[in-house]
């Protein structure tokens, strides 16, 4: 009981000091040096995780059980990256929808863009892709998570996808990163390796950022998808996003299987 007290304690707080630190010394530093700022930021969040998880100390808790990395299986593995890959497709048809009833979603999207591209190739995978995928999943799959683990999954799963959308600060997006985040609290939790999420997570900031270099952006006029085409684009999407779930998902359950027998 005291243990799931201290948990009670340290997820409210150590959300409001991460939440705090987004808007305002991360807002300074993000503003004043650009990326360097960016990765400041990342490193910052990576330090709230790993103290709130060094207090659990004191009910004598290693960080081995805040930050869990234990063996997977490849069906493990694979079975993560195809629900991710469901996600992936979900969220795009969520953002699909977004773009088209919010305006402010396509110039928000350009925001992020020119942020992104105004330093080299090299420093926006360290700075956008590397970074946020270790910090931020030492911060929200490991601590948090943590935090949550006497839940439900399912509980488990909804709230780390609410938290994971809060912590964007950004309401147009809100819906797409908590999908994101319940995706990547479910794989965490069903293959308890917190390099699973990592991956993932990796994956997912790699590819716009790709797809951003190599491709001419469009600008916000073009980003408003036409109406006729809205809900063409949206039928294959949740095929695509209904198959690859649905395998996924059923992947990660018999490696759960497979490894409690």
């Amino acid at each position: 009981m005291k243990y799931f007290r201290l948990k009670m304690y340290v997820l409210p707080i150590s959300f409001g000091i991460t939440l705090l630190f987004l808007l305002t010394l991360a807002t300074y530093m993000q503003n004043r040096w650009g990326m360097g700022g960016l990765g400041l930021t990342e490193l910052g969040l990576a330090v709230i995780a790993i103290s709130g998880g060094l207090l659990f100390r004191y009910a004598h808790t290693p960080l081995s059980k805040v930050f869990i990395i234990k063996k997977v299986g490849v069906k493990g593995v694979i079975g993560s990256i195809v629900t991710w890959a469901g996600a992936f497709f979900a969220v795009s048809a969520l953002a699909l929808v977004t773009m088209s009833i919010f305006s402010g979603m396509s110039q928000r999207s350009e925001e992020i863009g020119a942020f992104i591209s105004s330093d080299s190739l090299a420093v926006a995978l360290l700075m956008v892709v590397l970074m946020p995928a270790v910090c931020e999943e030492l911060l929200h799959r490991g601590l948090f998570l943590h935090c949550l683990s006497d839940f439900s999954v399912r509980s488990q799963v909804l709230a780390s996808g609410v938290i994971f959308g809060v912590f964007h600060l950004d309401l147009y997006r809100f819906l797409t990163t908590a999908l994101l985040g319940c995706c990547l609290a479910y794989c965490y939790i069903k293959t308890k390796n917190i390099l699973v999420p990592m991956l993932l997570h990796a994956i997912n900031n790699m590819l716009p950022l790709l797809a951003s270099t190599y491709i001419a952006p469009a600008t916000a006029e073009e980003q408003q998808p036409a109406q006729g085409s809205i809900l063409y684009t949206m039928l294959i999407y949740a095929l695509f996003s209904t198959s690859l779930l649905y395998l996924g998902l059923r992947m990660l359950r018999r490696s759960t299987t497979s490894r409690q027998v």
